[in-house]
């Protein structure tokens, strides 16, 4: 279970299975991966608090009217209304996850809780959340690699081993397993590292097209062409699957994930043809230890619980917070939150419920592109103005 009603709030993150009536609950959403929005469809009728970027796709993908939807612009605290008398804030903050993917600050009389959903920690997304440190009552961390044996590579090391592995396979076809949403950037950064075509789903395309433009995708229905570097659904490889595309032209698989690490056993170890590359989107152990040391909070929740890894391995291990025990911040008495209001310290903005985006910039993802156009520049990327904030190691 990837989502939650906070303890002691109405509010829900990333938990749609709602029976009954639940008109009091007051829902967020970190990002838009299949295992955060089970049991939200286009039949939706509450309100949802998103990133700009998600609010795009829930709209164009899912068909959720606009009306419903809400947008919490980052590094800005806004007021979320209960009732006539009662409300809470809450800030949004680059999780580094995928495209439009949001951690959640929130403050009221409930406390201050923080919540990270997925997310892939570094120095930059530490400094945007200096204003939190010693102030979070309760963290809900992502859990996913909270196991001393969940150490994996950064990100761009492992785009230079897969650029590797391609290189050394000049010769074969290339498949590289990918998830409906995410990876759009390491995929044009490994189609231009390598000057060639990468053939996408359409998914992809039109992701990639509201991130940033480049010439190295296309899609089948745009090319009859084919094209020596492809992405297939991930779960579609295996075994049989690689002896099958080996029967017609020679071929080589890429997982960029890091599921697999940890685990007692480590899939296709066996196989010539299939390259694990621990890529992730989610911190590893040492990431979230010193994510958790920073921030310093009273106390750390696990967000996925019941854990179950790759073929039904039991990872619950994984939800023991107590490695953390020795950097919380016990002794922190809680502030209130209308004194640092008062004092200035955050700009607050009322949430008008009948607006539309007003001045908030589209794809508004960091404020930190200039620290990281060069990047950018260097692999021939162009990001479009509507997305001119976004950083090159989103994904």
């Amino acid at each position: 279970m990837n989502g939650h009603i906070l303890r002691g709030t109405n509010i829900a993150v990333d938990f749609w299975k709602i029976q009954g009536r639940c008109e009091h609950l007051i829902h967020f959403l970190t990002h838009l991966h299949g295992d955060h929005i089970v049991g939200l469809t286009s039949s939706w009728q509450q309100a949802i608090y998103c990133s700009e970027f998600t609010s795009e796709l829930l709209r164009s993908k899912y068909g959720l009217p606009e009306s419903l939807v809400r947008i919490c612009p980052l590094n800005q605290s806004i007021i979320v209304p209960v009732s006539d008398s009662k409300s809470f804030t809450v800030t949004a903050y680059d999780a580094d996850h995928c495209p439009g993917a949001v951690m959640f600050y929130f403050q009221g009389d409930f406390g201050n809780i923080f919540y990270t959903g997925d997310f892939r920690s570094s120095s930059q997304l530490l400094t945007s959340c200096v204003n939190v440190i010693d102030q979070i009552d309760t963290l809900y961390l992502d859990n996913t690699f909270c196991s001393a044996k969940c150490i994996f590579p950064s990100r761009d090391d492992c785009l230079m081993r897969m650029i590797e592995i391609i290189r050394q396979h000049a010769q074969h076809e290339v498949v590289i397993g990918v998830r409906k949403l995410g990876k759009e950037i390491l995929l044009a950064k490994l189609g231009v590292a390598l000057d060639e075509t990468i053939c996408v789903s359409s998914t992809c395309y039109q992701i990639s097209q509201l991130l940033f433009t480049t010439n190295v995708f296309t899609t089948i229905a745009l090319c009859d062409k084919t094209f020596r570097i492809r992405t297939v659904p991930m779960h579609l490889i295996s075994g049989k699957f690689m002896d099958k595309l080996n029967l017609a032209r020679q071929t080589v698989a890429i997982i960029p994930s890091a599921i697999y690490t940890g685990l007692d056993c480590q899939p296709f170890s066996r196989c010539e043809n299939i390259f694990v590359v621990p890529y992730s989107d989610h911190s590893n152990y040492l990431e979230l230890f010193e994510f958790v040391s920073t921030l310093r909070p009273n106390k750390v929740l696990p967000i996925v619980r019941h854990f179950r890894g790759p073929f039904g391995a039991c990872l619950s291990d994984r939800e023991d917070m107590t490695c953390f025990q020795s950097v919380l911040s016990t002794d922190r008495s809680v502030q209130k939150i209308q004194h640092k209001y008062n004092s200035g310290e955050h700009r607050v903005h009322s949430f008008n419920h009948d607006s539309k985006t007003g001045n908030i910039e589209f794809c508004s993802q960091n404020e930190g592109l200039a620290q990281s156009s060069d990047h950018l520049d260097c692999y021939h990327l162009t990001v479009c103005s509507l997305s001119e904030h976004m950083t090159t190691n989103h994904l």
